[in-house]
């Protein structure tokens, strides 16, 4: 009888130890799956986070072109311009001629839609590659608006949704560097047709732009440093930017936590395999890790989307952003309550910015 006892008691010991290593090899299996499956973005794509690079890349491109402009304008007359004058100043862009482009306004929430490829070829992601053609053809950038279209020639406009198609003209410049600039009375304007924000710092109490959007941009992802002193940046880019890295860390946070599960995964196989007895166990335990590992890998995507234009909606709150630093600008004396109208005018009614030209009004 107490034989019979002490071998009970080391069966329910045996068996327990065998469970303890199945829910061992189980939870190994669970961290495997679930690694795997997290660590390939669980069906998730990077459409998004390109997308934004491609606007973020066209700003810098732009951004690059008018530091060019405004040095050239620095040695022309030797200064840069005033913040009143602010880059309609410019003066030394290559070509500059007026053209006629077609934009949708619609009757929903964010109204005006830009250079929509529906209504006009004009991209400005591949703007340079045309006039570098262009300009191999005839040595020389275009030079007006018949040439421009023979690059870029207009769609037939179709409006849809209850919306409606409006013609505007608008001036464009191009650059050495084989770059295209929206001009307007303001100055020049992002692809969202909002103007650039020019800074000239010197002369004025640095405090006056201590919460500058340029001041938040070490990396040059939505601004430009063009000397001491003197910054052009764009609003809209600078929220663009607080996206791309929201849904950087949406995108990477999920891959980064599964790759943190495969390591306790393979932490937990390793402890397995030194300690499991028997060697049909062992490979029963790395099999079932490896297995729920491989099943998690297997991962679906989304092949079908509806391809947009780049700088295709013009985003209500980049418009209400960039007024508000106007408005603290104008009241602390940086910008005159005329450079102030003509912005806000180009700002909110882009559309009809360029019909009146009220530059000579700002002193």
């Amino acid at each position: 009888m107490p034989n019979d006892g002490a071998n009970k008691q080391r069966r329910n010991i045996s068996s327990g130890i065998a469970c303890g290593w199945w829910a061992l090899i189980i939870l190994g299996a669970c961290l495997a799956y679930a690694g795997a499956r997290y660590l390939g973005g669980n069906g998730s794509t990077d459409f998004l986070l390109t997308r934004i690079q491609h606007h973020l890349r066209v700003i810098q491109s732009q951004l690059a072109d008018l530091k060019q402009n405004l040095v050239e304008y620095r040695r022309a007359h030797g200064r840069y311009p005033t913040n009143n004058e602010g880059l309609a100043a410019l003066d030394s862009f290559e070509s500059r001629f007026k053209v006629v482009f077609h934009f949708y306004v619609g009757n929903h929430e964010d109204g005006l839609r830009g250079f929509d490829e529906s209504t006009d070829s004009f991209s400005l992601l591949y703007a340079k590659s045309g006039i570098a053609y262009f300009r191999g053809m005839h040595g020389r950038a275009p030079g007006s608006a018949a040439e421009f279209r023979l690059l870029y020639p207009e769609r037939e406009a179709t409006p849809w949704d209850g919306g409606k198609v409006v013609p505007v003209e608008f001036e464009l410049a191009i650059t050495p560097s084989n770059g295209v600039l929206i001009l307007s009375p303001p100055g020049v304007l992002s692809p969202w047709l909002t103007p650039y924000v020019y800074e000239n710092r010197n002369t004025l109490d640095p405090a006056l732009f201590a919460d500058s959007p340029a001041n938040l941009d070490d990396k040059g992802r939505f601004s430009v440093n063009v000397d001491e002193g003197v910054y052009v940046y764009s609003v809209g880019a600078q929220l663009l930017a607080q996206r791309y890295d929201r849904e950087w860390w949406r995108y990477h946070g999920p891959r980064l936590t599964g790759a943190g599960l495969l390591i306790l995964a393979a932490g937990l196989l390793v402890a397995l395999l030194c300690c499991l007895p028997g060697r049909k166990a062992k490979l029963g335990a790395a099999a079932a890790v490896l297995v729920a590992g491989g099943i998690g890998s297997i991962q679906v995507y989304a092949t079908c989307y509806a391809m947009r234009s780049l700088f295709y909606r013009r985003d209500a709150q980049m418009v209400a952003a960039q007024r508000e630093l106007l408005e603290k600008y104008r009241s602390r004396g940086v910008i005159a309550e005329a450079t102030f109208r003509t912005a806000v005018a180009a700002l909110e009614k882009p559309l009809e910015a360029g019909t009146k030209d009220t530059s000579k009004e700002r002193k």
